[in-house]
């Protein structure tokens, strides 16, 4: 028992020192560049990501504190994604709804969100809502780095590494669900270059089980462009989420409303229009179909259950059917579409050094 004490009194010191590296690895990463991180307030980027035997162009504008642009290209289509730190982020693809603008939503929206950040996690991680704590260290490429454990307010995490002598970032590891597995992501950074005195990695690598993904090549990066047009990461025609979010609300309520209206007075409608003698009738004309043929015959009574019964199949029958058309048709470009995925993923983790 004596021998337990020491050992339990212990724990609780080495967790305190382990996460107070942490922080202090996080710091001298914060403050790698000085003065020179802080004046540069945002760039111009153009590279290629390779896929297979796939090249494809790309262009990143990124601007403090947490807008981006990314405009990607081949033969045969045109992609562009914007977060202008306010809104929505938003994607014009020009296979989908002729390019107009469409609304990210759920993991696309939050993971392009955390990659507008202009600086990566580690610099001010508290006021970004991250707890950083130390890992170990490892032997990269013969460099000594240090390994974070680094964790998000959702719970999100992920490792990064930190080389000991420059304080860069070189590798992180995350994770990510693909078909309904976890599937493990790791991104080199390499082949670090001064743009306005901050070293920025202009290759990345990212690899599964082993098996290489993409590799991304930064031709050029110009610090603190002079144009930038004031559109530059503006949504077409604005951002009509939110006004046409209170017009569908106020559409949902009236179409309500006069649903109610149109149900409630259905039966006495139908009575009063036959008078106070066939409402009488009425009740009793559910038994002779005599009096009911001859009274109901030029006012179409009869035929409106009827048509609600052949409406039920009909809108059964394309309810049943639309899955069976949609199936096939997106199960070939999902399959074709898995590494133009990918390229986007490549994109979104060209910022400095690190991104979610």
């Amino acid at each position: 028992m004596r021998r337990l004490i020491p050992l339990i009194l212990f724990l609780p010191l080495a967790a305190a020192a382990q996460s107070q590296l942490g922080l202090e690895i996080a710091q001298r990463h914060a403050e790698r560049a000085g003065e020179k991180l802080a004046n540069l307030t945002a760039y111009r980027a153009e590279g290629r990501t390779f896929i297979g035997n796939q090249e494809v162009p790309f262009v990143l504008w990124a601007q403090r504190p947490n807008r981006l642009r990314i405009e990607s290209s081949t033969l045969t289509r045109r992609l562009v994604q914007v977060y202008d730190g306010e809104h929505a982020p938003w994607a014009s693809h020009s296979e989908v709804a002729d390019g107009a603008a469409q609304t990210m939503t759920g993991a696309e929206a939050r993971e392009f969100m955390a990659s507008a950040d202009f600086d990566d996690p580690l610099v001010d991680f508290e006021a970004k809502g991250y707890s950083v704590d130390y890992a170990g260290e490892d032997d990269l490429d013969g460099r000594r780095a240090h390994k974070l454990l680094v964790m998000s307010k959702t719970d999100d995490i992920c490792f990064l590494w930190v080389d000991a002598e420059s304080s860069e970032i070189v590798r992180r590891m995350t994770y990510r669900i693909v078909n309904d597995q976890r599937a493990v992501i790791d991104t080199f950074f390499k082949d670090f270059k001064p743009v306005a005195g901050v070293l920025l990695p202009h290759k990345v690598e990212a690899r599964t089980a082993g098996r290489a993904i993409y590799t991304t090549l930064i031709d050029k990066m110009e610090p603190n462009p002079r144009k930038m047009a004031p559109t530059l990461f503006a949504r077409p025609g604005g951002w009509p989420e939110e006004p046409k979010a209170a017009e569908v609300k106020v559409e949902r309520s009236s179409v309500e409303a006069t649903n109610k209206e149109e149900q409630k007075p259905e039966g006495p409608k139908v009575e009063a229009s036959r008078g106070e003698e066939t409402t009488a009738e009425g009740m009793k004309k559910n038994e002779p179909l005599g009096d009911a043929a001859k009274t109901d015959a030029p006012k179409v009574e009869v035929p409106k259950p009827a048509e609600a019964k052949s409406d039920e199949p009909k809108t059964d029958e394309p309810k049943t059917e639309a899955p069976k058309n949609e199936d096939p048709k997106l199960d070939e470009p999902k399959k074709a579409e898995l590494a133009s995925d990918e390229f986007q993923r490549t994109l979104r983790s060209l910022r400095l050094g690190v991104l979610g």
